[in-house]
């Protein structure tokens, strides 16, 4: 694993768990690399029509995901909402690995979460997952009925400091 090599010793036990358990929430301070461990998990995941889906904040969608994956796995497509070329109801007919990038308000809006619901996912990764805490919150309530999938990693930063 290319990604795994370049993971701090810290972060390898991490991206470890999230591949040995079908549904993980990894829990980390700020800054400490959750793209690279998600990154590992895709990586490892990856196959000739691999289907991941991220879900995350607009700012990071751009700058950090979409940056990460076309320097770190270039083999694979990656593709927003907002492009033209691809639609949420066509995704999982494009050839080769590939990875939506979705921001948590468009999943409370139209018609995409039915459309995503129907995709069978090798991997969800929800970025700064402490969002659905609120059950009230449209992105929970999107997120209610189950998604077809076959390993989803949170990622969610924890804020303070660890107690011992």
């Amino acid at each position: 694993i290319l990604i795994y090599d370049d993971l701090y010793p810290d972060q390898q036990p991490a991206a470890d768990f999230a591949l040995d358990t079908k549904t993980s929430a990894l829990y980390v301070d700020m800054r400490v690399g959750k793209t690279w461990m998600a990154g590992t998990v895709t990586e490892e995941l990856l196959h000739d029509n691999y289907k991941g889906l991220v879900i995350t904040l607009k700012t990071n969608k751009y700058s950090t995901w979409y940056d990460f994956f076309a320097e770190k796995i270039p083999s694979m497509d990656v593709y927003t909402t907002e492009t033209t070329e691809v639609k949420a109801a066509k995704f999982s007919k494009i050839d080769g690995p590939k990875t939506l990038l979705v921001h948590y308000d468009e999943l409370g809006r139209g018609r995409l979460i039915e459309h995503l619901r129907k995709i069978k996912w090798d991997f969800i990764c929800v970025d700064e997952s402490h969002r659905i805490n609120n059950r009230n919150s449209k992105f929970s309530k999107a997120l209610k009925k189950p998604m077809s999938i076959v390993d989803r990693v949170g990622l969610k930063v924890r804020i303070g400091s660890c107690v011992p």
